[in-house]
């Protein structure tokens, strides 16, 4: 069965919806999407988002590149469907979710049940994914300002992804964004 409903049952809310999204670390985004869209539909009326990685089950200790960049995590929120108050606007103002299979090759498993039968380490091409994602997290988070109508300087925090330091640095500084505002863990 889907983890979602293993924690459903713990947490004692049965009878909802309950799935899994598996997007590895964006997974917590799209699955927040969803929750979001579902929402808005009436479909649901709230939602749990759960996100959870255990890299360090398919890290290579030998590979100092990766081993000391992952780690394991996990982040929750209940989200609530409500009404606007005045010309306030509640939830999730915008979203915006992208991929693209062309870099796959760039941060990859070198195995897995479905391809190799075999657990498979992580494996990365670190310069590559820095760019990639200092130009597409600053593109994005553009995106979304655009789409909600307020500017950058608008915004009180930037909780993104916990890549590495240096990531967040770098975009921080493409966005025109004080350091304090980027939350790094």
């Amino acid at each position: 069965p889907a983890t979602a409903t293993i924690v459903q049952k713990a947490l004692g809310c049965n009878g909802g919806i309950a799935f899994d999204v598996a997007a590895v670390c964006s997974g917590f985004l799209y699955a927040l999407g969803v929750a979001d869209s579902m929402l808005r539909s009436g479909m649901a009326k709230r939602a749990v988002v759960i996100g959870s990685e255990t890299f360090s089950r398919i890290l290579d200790w030998e590979d100092r590149t990766t081993c000391v960049l992952f780690g394991d995590g996990a982040g929750a929120i209940v989200l609530e469907a409500r009404e606007d108050v005045g010309d306030k606007p509640r939830g999730v103002l915008a979203t915006r979710l992208h991929a693209d299979g062309d870099h796959n090759q760039l941060l990859f498993v070198d195995g897995g049940p479905s391809t190799t039968g075999t657990v498979g380490k992580l494996r990365m091409k670190g310069r590559e994914v820095f760019r990639h994602a200092v130009t597409n997290l600053a593109a994005v988070l553009n995106e979304v300002v655009a789409d909600t109508g307020i500017s950058v300087s608008d915004i009180d925090w930037v909780v993104p992804h916990q890549a590495n330091a240096r990531i967040l640095d770098a975009t921080a500084r493409k966005l025109g964004l004080p350091r304090e505002k980027v939350v790094v863990t």
